[in-house]
């Protein structure tokens, strides 16, 4: 068959001639059809030479493909052609060959078979070649000869590009991207309509119509959500807004409902009004009350608080009554109302009364006359009657029954008189019962009005009512109600009832009882006397003595006394405190002088002084002195008991009494008396005595101990100083204006430094913007100031290390400003340098470039580049501002003033924009126009 074709020109029929078209089974069956392969002419009849049909052979179901012609010409020849396909539909049929080919395009060999190309894979031409993945963005269906672009791409294939943002393609293939709708924005590749999503400041369903959000809303966000409304109290004029900004505030104190497009919609809160044209919401007075921003007033006699919204707010004034909101009736005389309120008026209380209408205070309600009262709610003092106990006309003045009278009821009537025999102690008696008898052993002249006049009877005491007996050693000799009297001292009585002082019996003789005494036994022995209670009462002998009254015996004299006579009630003692006596003694002459002491005997005795001591000899004693370096403080002092003087001490001789007669020796120093201590390093004493010890002199020191002369004390050296009393060469510092260790050697401070102080410090700079030449400063006031506008390191030396400052530079001998545009950011005398283009500084003397700012007009960083200020914004202080809602600016603007209204709304320069009203035009920047 190949030689055959290749003869009758194979090529004419696109078959390849270099290889064999249909292989043969194994077996010499026929093991299968090949489907799918591409033909031409298909299956069925040929066409012959003479246009004649043959029938298409159709023998164990083969059929003849005949195979994909080659290159864009075939061959004229159709004979040629038929005899060819005759021939080889003559092999198939007859079995000698085998069905053999390659997979069309789309189709892959998978065994025998050729099977088409999975999803998202391609083959693009007949072979016997795998299927080619698609390329990214790119996908296919099963038995797909080319790839196609996914949803939300665009081109052919190798070529697929995202649809732009805004767009969107829900199919495979190259169509173009279709657009979302109007107002409405999408991802870049999307694949559906749904994902348009309205714009900020428009609203409706994903991929469907996006409608603007009206006045009184906005919208910032992207999506399907609803406008929001502009929050209560405020409102837009603006369709479309895209943020919460675009909601105006109403004015202080107004409000208006949620979305509200206009600025009609504000509307002043409760308890405030419009003023001014409706453009201010003030605050209702006080009596006043204001809802829907409408004013209305209290009814008269009431007040409400400012800022009422409701007639209820109104309430009655102190003094009127009355529900709130409604008429105020003044309250009548005899009440009164403290409050404001829907109180009723209070009756004044019971003892009390008013003529005053409108009353506002219990104050009002005035008391009653002193000893009246009056029902609750009086009305006139006339209604005040006189209390039970109290007697007057209607209104007063009441008076009190007097003592003896008595009234039970209230009213004017008189006060009633107690009986013949009776008697009334009290005042204002309000019952009879309060007129009584007179009480036992009580007397009177007459029948008693008054209490007083029952008295107790002679020999009785007390108060009226209550009249006892004398008792015993008392008496009384009147009628009253005196207490009864005692017995007189040295007198008693034994019975009661006493009537007269005679009634007292007089005690024995040297004997005595105290006043109100009740028996004889009350009357006991004098002192210097002794006996029983009652009597009789003997004398004490010579030589004792009995000091108190009553029944003791006599005591003897005690040593150092005497008693001289009888009858004696205290000892005398012996004539000088330093003589004794035995017990008993009954003349001075006993008395004796004691030991260290001398005298005669009842004379006077005469102590050993401090400093001697007292020895007995065989016939008298006499007084012995200390010697030197001892001392006795003591007089009287019997025997030598003279004590050493405490060490480095001494006395100035013999007899020295007190301890502070041993004085500090030279060198060391203490009180007199005490102990001693050497005078310290730095210190000496040249004296005997209680001085302190002498200090070195200032400018000196001493390193000896308990020195007992100046020529111990060391000079400092030269340009050094100590304090007086300095203990080692270390105390000598440096003077001020010198430096050097303590106790070295110390030189002068330099130039353009200064030192205040003496010690051991280095020496202090001069502070940065000072100079000095002078050495051995010793104040800062040696610091020369630099010129003005200029500075120095610390420790200049010269005028020439001062420099000028930033913002300064040199003219002359002065340090002058940098001129306003320009600047100096540095230390030194070099000059100033130019803002750049289009800016300047505020004033003179800047420091950096980060001073120049933008002119106004202009915008930018500071010290940086300015820019212009562009058309609709305004540039001050170099930052661009945007002008306000609905109004613009011609470039270089430098104030909000500058931005004008658009054509279409009209407002004030700078100011708030509003939409111009119906039956209006306005013209940019200008007012409304009708």
């Amino acid at each position: 068959v190949y030689w055959a074709a290749r003869r009758l020109g194979g090529d004419t029929l696109g078959v390849p001639l270099d290889r064999p078209l249909l292989r043969m089974a194994s077996d010499g069956q026929q093991t299968g059809r090949r489907r799918n392969l591409r033909s031409e002419a298909g299956f069925g009849a040929t066409q012959s030479s003479d246009g004649g049909r043959e029938e298409e052979s159709r023998r164990g179901g083969g059929g003849l493909i005949a195979m994909p012609q080659r290159g864009s010409a075939a061959r004229s020849s159709v004979s040629r052609r038929a005899a060819v396909l005759a021939l080889l539909m003559m092999v198939v049929l007859t079995g000698h060959v085998a069905d053999a080919a390659l997979c069309a395009a789309g189709y892959t060999p998978s065994g025998d078979l050729c099977v088409e190309c999975a999803v998202g894979t391609y083959k693009a031409a007949e072979s016997n070649a795998t299927c080619t993945a698609c390329g990214t963005n790119e996908n296919s269906a099963a038995g797909a000869t080319v790839c196609s672009c996914n949803p939300g791409y665009t081109g052919s294939a190798g070529s697929c590009s995202a649809c732009a943002a805004g767009k969107y393609k829900d199919t495979l293939g190259s169509a173009s991207c279709t657009s979302c709708p109007s107002n409405s924005n999408s991802a870049s590749a999307s694949t559906d309509i749904i994902a348009c999503t309205c714009n900020t400041g428009y609203t409706g369903p994903d991929g469907g119509a996006c409608a603007e959000c009206p006045a009184g809303s906005y919208k910032t966000a992207t999506g399907s959500a609803n406008c929001t409304l502009c929050a209560a109290g405020k409102y837009s004029t603006a369709v479309a807004a895209t943020a919460s900004g675009t909601c105006v505030s109403c004015p202080e104190s107004a409000t208006s409902p949620e979305g509200s497009p206009a600025y009609i919609s504000c509307f002043c809160i409760d308890g405030y009004s419009w003023y001014e044209s409706n453009t201010v919401c003030v605050e209702c007075a006080a009596g006043t009350w204001c809802t829907g921003g409408t004013l209305n007033t209290c009814p008269a006699n009431s007040d409400s608080p400012a800022q009422s919204s409701a007639a209820t707010d109104c309430t009655c004034n102190a003094g009127y009554s009355g529900a709130n909101g409604d008429t105020c009736t003044i309250c009548a005389a005899g009440t009164y109302k403290s409050t404001t309120g829907a109180d009723a008026c209070t009756s004044c209380a019971s003892g009390t009364y008013s003529t005053i209408a409108g009353a506002t205070e219990s104050s009002f309600c005035f008391p009653c006359p002193p000893s009246s009262t009056s029902n609750p709610g009086a009305s006139a003092e006339t209604q005040c009657v006189c209390d039970p106990g109290y007697s007057g006309a209607d209104g007063g003045p009441c008076l009190v029954c007097q003592a003896g009278y008595y009234k039970v009821a209230n009213g004017s009537a008189a006060c009633s008189e107690c009986g013949i025999g009776t008697f009334s102690s009290s005042t204002g008696a309000t019952t009879a019962t309060t007129c009584t008898a007179c009480p036992a052993n009580c007397v009177t002249d007459t029948a008693a009005i008054y209490s007083f006049q029952c008295q107790c009877d002679i020999g009785y005491t007390g108060s009226p009512g209550s009249c006892s007996v004398c008792g015993l050693g008392t008496y009384k000799d009147m009628a009253g109600s005196a207490p009864c009297a005692k017995c007189a001292a040295g007198t008693y009585l034994n019975t009661t009832g006493g009537t007269a002082a005679s009634d007292c019996f007089t005690c024995p003789a040297n004997s005595n009882a105290p006043r109100g005494s009740t028996a004889i036994t009350d009357c006991t022995c004098d002192p210097g006397y002794t006996g029983a209670d009652g009597g009789p009462c003997e004398p004490c002998g010579l030589g004792t003595f009995k000091k108190k009254s009553g029944s003791a015996t006599c005591d003897t004299c005690d040593t150092a006394k005497y008693a001289a006579s009888t009858g004696s009630s205290v000892c005398t003692n012996c004539p000088d405190s330093n003589q004794d006596s035995p017990a008993g003694s009954v003349s001075a002459d006993n008395c004796t002088c004691n030991d260290g002491y001398n005298g005669p005997n009842g004379g006077s005795c005469v102590a050993c002084a401090a400093g001697t001591y007292w020895v007995q000899n065989t016939t008298a004693g006499y007084c012995v002195d200390c010697v030197q370096g001892k001392y006795l403080p003591d007089e009287a002092v019997v025997g030598d008991q003279c004590a050493t003087c405490p060490t480095h001490t001494d006395t100035a001789g013999e007899a020295t009494g007190p301890i502070t007669g041993c004085t500090c020796n030279a060198g060391f120093t203490g009180a007199d008396g005490k102990a001693c201590v050497a005078c310290p390093a730095g210190a000496y004493k040249d004296t005997q005595g209680s001085d302190a010890c002498t200090d070195c002199a200032a400018n000196t020191y001493s390193t000896t101990l308990n020195a007992t002369s100046s020529a111990v004390c060391i000079a400092c050296d030269a340009n050094a100083q100590s304090p007086a009393g300095s203990r080692e060469s270390v105390a000598c510092t440096c003077n001020a204006g010198y430096t050097g260790p303590d106790g070295g050697s110390c030189s002068a401070c330099g130039a353009g430094t200064y030192k205040p102080t003496e010690g051991p410090y280095a020496c202090t700079d001069c502070q940065t913007g000072k100079y000095s030449a002078a050495s051995a400063a010793t104040n800062e006031s040696v610091c020369s100031d630099c010129i003005a506008n200029s500075d120095s390191p610390a420790g200049s030396t010269a005028s020439s290390d001062c420099t000028c400052n930033k913002g300064y530079y040199k003219n002359g001998a002065a340090c002058d400003p940098c001129a306003v545009g320009s600047y100096k950011d540095s230390q030194g005398d070099g000059s100033c340098t130019t803002c750049p283009t289009g800016s300047s500084t505020k004033g003179t003397g800047a420091e950096g470039i980060t001073e120049c700012a933008c002119n106004d007009g202009y915008y930018g960083d500071l010290g940086g580049t300015c820019t212009e200020c562009p058309v609709g914004s305004y540039c001050t202080g170099g930052v661009q501002m945007t002008c306000p809602y609905y109004s613009t600016s011609v470039a270089q603007s430098s104030a909000q003033t500058d931005c004008t209204c658009s054509p279409g709304y009209f407002g004030p320069n700078g100011g708030e924009c509003v939409l111009c009203r119906r039956g209006y035009y306005c013209e940019g920047g200008t007012t409304a126009t009708a």
